[in-house]
């Protein structure tokens, strides 16, 4: 199950309700939204996904049928 967005970079994962929340909310010396990063989501057991793998996910554990906004990706507006 998906319990978070997430954004991967140098190995740390952060996490939000939104991509745009968590490059919001994070200090601005950790520049998440700059640079080398991937942005995915976190499961219920903590692993990172990438958003490709998070869609297969989400659509596994029945939180998604359809994605809304590309074919292969999940974005957090299709879970809330």
């Amino acid at each position: 199950m998906i319990l978070a967005a997430a954004i991967l970079k140098d190995g740390v994962i952060y996490t939000g309700k939104r991509h745009c929340n968590i490059i919001r909310d994070t200090p601005k010396h950790l520049k998440v939204g700059k640079g080398p990063h991937v942005q995915g989501f976190v499961d219920h057991e903590g692993n990172f996904l990438n958003r490709e793998d998070a869609a297969r996910h989400a659509k596994l554990w029945g939180q998604v049928e359809k994605l809304k906004f590309h074919s292969k990706e999940l974005y957090s507006e299709d879970l809330w």
